[in-house]
């Protein structure tokens, strides 16, 4: 395909360069041997040319190296990938040969054999081509783009076969053509294991791809897409891609390979040299830019693209721009340059001196504040665009004046407070000195949020401030280049209001003023001063009332005592005297009597109870009765009369207890406190008990004549004074031994019984339990011992008889250890076969002595019995 023609809708197009002739793929090529309809040409792209073209053109066009492709006979040109089938007439030159009339076209579409031509002229028709020659050998270039085959379950891509499914005719590479004798095989009708097998001349063509079958061929050798870089990236960092310089490096390129390039995403394809660097004169004008890149190696393979996406700016920007602006006579410290005609993005520059180093204007702004001097000072300025692109350099002129005026001196001019520096008065006139010619002044009464311009005003006047009260002026001066000084401050109180009478009323329900209790004045000014008379005489001394507030406390007897009160505010004015009526009581009440109401201990006397019920006398009337649970640090109100601890703490049950109680009369004096000291013990419990018997459970157990039977207080603390007792099936009780152990013999007859237990503690509460006992004291009788044959050996054996049913038994010989026999079940007999091998192991050859007895079910142990008997070691040891 030349350079100029489309390429087929949805594929993308091949790159051939006009400068070299690169074989192409083909499709499939039918056998000289085979029958082929002349009317199943491969067909062309939609965008193919249907003008006809000559043999003769295509031959001129042809590069000087088609004479060697070995597909096609020494000057025969190939057919063009425009000439449309339809269009194609069969010139057969001596020959009627069908097979070359498609391979003909199938060559036309691909361009192979030097159709597509250099001058870029519109390529012949048709060429003829002569069926290959028998004796001479071809190569085998990839197969020609062809339409998936109907029966195909996958279509191959444009250009070339599947990626997994090689044309079926074509032959894989480094191997002989099929069509052609086998040099390496004895039979030359056979194909190569690598091969496909040739088509029977008799038989139909077979499907080229059927489903399922695999594909003989390896696929077409796909070069690895290059690596694109730029050679520059001259921005702002080394990988933002945005540069001045669009020459891209090129890297991976294979031996002898060649480059096609798409600028307009893959629409078009413009072939070039195997070149390791792209131009920069490859792009046009400056903007985004969207580079494609595929390799071709020398066998016509196109591989991957390769893509690279960078913005190139090739042109510097202007430079920056700036004016003194209008009525300004110079730039104060708080001024800023704002230069103009700066590009988005751009890095700007600036440098006081030629000499001095370039700095950056952040925003494209430069503070004033950095010039050290005032005066006429040059600036240069740049801008570096995005790209790296620096524009000339622009010299500004400005006048600077840096210098801070001084800060103001402020002052009252009239302080009418209790001294003249406690600045408290009644005139907010303010003088202000320290002001520059030409300045003016800045106000702020809100702690500085918030400043008003003023003229250069030497005073102040009282009327800046709307409101009497605390007073917090805020000024400073401002020349004419607009720098500010220092904030001067003034902090005042401003009252030029009398305060008001002070007012108090008797707190409602109140009968009297107690000991606790204050008056406190309403109607005080914030920072002013109360004073208050007791006496109402010219001469009696004004007292103060700190917080405002006149403690009862002072007054030594009750009644109703006079009282002045006023208030000066901070400004020294001072209110009208106000005469309060207040009736005190400052007596304090006596402590209230406390009986606890049940003593149900061992005594009537000995505070120690199982009940909380107590009651309090004496109180006055109309007084509130206090009690408190945790010695005095908190107090909580009760009523009086008969009192249930319950009403109290629910809580406590058990332990000793100390409460206190006061009353407080209406007036709100407290009285001395009466203290209440008793052990409360409201839990009845019951006692634990344990047995030897390592089966038992909570409520019963089984004993035996070794078992032991233990009864003990359930509590630690306090559980030494309580009483234990028990009955035995609802006798009578009797006292449990001080050591807690029942004598076994108290149970009587082996069997069942109701064991009752008894816990009583000096409080007088009393807890029981009942638990089942079963007993079985009574030993088992002595075993008897013989020497009896075994019906099953016919020796004789020792024997331990008299065994009952749950019965164990224990054993020795000539005083050793004792062994432990087994446990006898119903299905056994009563008597114990011990084998010959005990007297064996334990015994010797002569005379010995063996003993044994019995345990029950229950664990009662039986006496021993002793039995002598010989024992031979004859016929592997035998007891006589």
């Amino acid at each position: 395909m030349s350079a100029t023609q489309e390429p087929m809708p949805g594929a993308i197009a091949p790159l051939i360069p006009t400068d070299s002739l690169v074989p192409r793929p083909r499709g499939r090529r039918a056998r000289h041997d085979e029958e082929e309809p002349i009317d199943e040409v491969p067909a062309v792209s939609a965008g193919a040319s249907p003008e006809p073209a000559t043999v003769e053109t295509a031959a001129a066009s042809a590069s000087p190296d088609a004479s060697t492709s070995p597909d096609v006979d020494a000057g025969v040109p190939a057919a063009s990938v425009d000439t449309a089938p339809e269009a194609l007439p069969v010139e057969a030159h001596g020959h009627d040969d069908r097979y070359g009339v498609l391979l003909a076209a199938g060559l036309g579409v691909l361009g192979i054999g030097g159709a597509a031509s250099h001058s870029g002229n519109p390529p012949p028709p048709i060429a003829v081509i002569d069926p290959p020659k028998p004796d001479q050998p071809k190569s085998d270039p990839p197969g020609v783009e062809q339409k998936p085959d109907p029966g195909s379950s996958k279509p191959t891509g444009p250009d070339q076969p599947a990626p997994d499914q090689p044309a079926p005719d074509q032959p894989k590479p480094d191997q002989p053509n099929p069509d052609q004798p086998n040099p390496d095989q004895s039979k030359p009708d056979q194909p190569t294991p690598d091969q496909p097998t040739p088509p029977d001349p008799g038989k139909p063509n077979p499907d080229p791809d059927p489903a399922g079958d695999p594909d003989p061929k390896p696929s077409a050798h796909v070069p690895v897409a290059p690596t694109l870089s730029l050679q520059k990236d001259t921005g702002s960092s080394d990988h933002d891609l945005i540069t001045a310089s669009g020459a891209v490096d090129v890297a991976g390129l294979e031996a002898g390979a060649t480059l096609a390039i798409s600028l307009d995403g893959g629409r078009t394809w413009t072939p070039r040299a195997g070149d390791a660097l792209l131009p920069d004169s490859l792009f046009d004008a400056d903007g985004a830019k969207h580079l494609q890149v595929r390799q071709i190696d020398a066998k016509g393979n196109e591989g991957e693209v390769a893509e690279l996406s960078f913005v190139l700016d090739r042109a510097a920007p202007e430079a920056p721009r700036w004016t003194m602006p209008d009525g300004k006579p110079a730039l104060g410290a708080a001024d800023v340059m704002a230069l103009q005609g700066v590009e988005a993005g751009a890095l700007v520059e600036y440098r006081l001196d030629p000499a001095a180093p370039w700095l950056i204007a952040k925003d494209g702004l430069i503070s004033a504040s950095q010039f050290q001097h005032d005066g006429s000072v040059h600036i240069d300025v740049r801008q570096t665009d995005v790209a790296g692109n620096v524009s000339p350099t622009a010299t500004l002129v400005a006048n600077i004046d840096v210098t801070v005026p001084a800060t103001l001196t402020l002052s009252l001019q009239k302080d009418t407070g209790s001294s003249d520096h406690d600045l408290i008065t009644s005139s907010g006139s303010v003088n202000v000195s320290g002001l520059e010619a030409g300045a003016t002044l800045a106000v702020s009464l809100d702690g500085g949020k918030t400043w008003t311009p003023r003229g250069g005003d030497a005073l102040l006047p009282d009327s800046l401030f709307a409101i009497d009260g605390e007073q917090h002026l805020a000024v400073r001066q401002i020349d004419g280049a607009g720098n500010e000084g220092a904030v001067a401050e003034l902090s005042f109180v401003l009252d030029r209001t009398a305060p008001d009478a002070l007012r108090w009323t008797m707190p409602d329900g109140k009968p009297a003023l107690g000991l606790g209790d204050v008056i406190a004045m309403q109607g005080v000014e914030p920072g002013a001063q109360v004073e208050y008379q007791l006496e109402n005489h010219p001469l009696s001394p004004w007292l103060d009332a700190n917080d405002g507030q006149i403690r009862v406390s002072q007054f030594h007897q009750d009644g109703t005592p006079y009282i002045g009160v006023r208030q000066v505010d901070l400004a020294g004015n001072a209110s009208p005297v106000t005469t309060l009526t207040a009736k005190v009581d400052v007596t304090v009440p006596a402590a209230p009597t406390v009986l606890l109401l049940n003593d149900t201990g061992a005594s009537s006397t000995d505070r120690i109870t199982s009940s909380g019920d107590f009651r309090v006398s004496g109180l006055e009337s109309g007084a509130q009765l206090l009690v408190s649970l945790d010695d005095g640090s908190s107090w909580k109100e009760i009523a009086a009369d008969t009192i249930a601890l319950d009403e109290l703490n629910q809580a406590w049950n058990y332990g000793p207890l100390t409460l206190q109680f006061k009353q407080r009369d209406a007036a709100g004096n407290v009285g001395d406190a009466a203290t209440l000291s008793f052990t409360l013990d409201r839990e009845a419990r019951t006692p634990n008990w344990s047995s030897s018997n390592p089966d038992h459970s909570a409520d019963a157990t089984t004993l035996n004549g070794q078992d032991t039977f233990k009864v003990q207080a359930s509590r630690s603390s306090g559980s030494g004074a309580d009483s234990l007792a028990y009955r035995i099936d609802g006798g009578s009780w009797e006292t449990v031994p001080a050591d807690g152990q029942l004598p076994l013999s108290r149970f009587g007859a082996d069997g069942r019984h109701q064991l009752a237990l008894r816990q009583t503690d000096l409080a007088g509460n009393v807890g029981e339990r009942t638990l089942q006992v079963m007993t079985d004291l009574t030993p088992p009788d002595k075993p008897a011992i013989s020497v009896k044959a075994n019906p099953d050996s016919g020796q004789g054996e020792l024997t331990i008889e008299g065994l009952h049913v749950g019965d164990n038994f224990e054993f020795r010989f000539n005083g050793g250890g004792w062994q432990q026999g087994w446990k006898w079940t119903a299905n056994d007999a009563d008597t114990a076969y011990l084998s010959n091998g005990y007297a064996r192991d334990q015994g010797r050859v002569g005379e010995n002595t063996i003993e044994a007895h019995l345990i029950d079910a229950a664990g009662n142990v039986g006496a021993a019995t002793a039995f002598t008997f010989q024992y031979s070691a004859a016929g592997g040891g035998t007891v006589i």
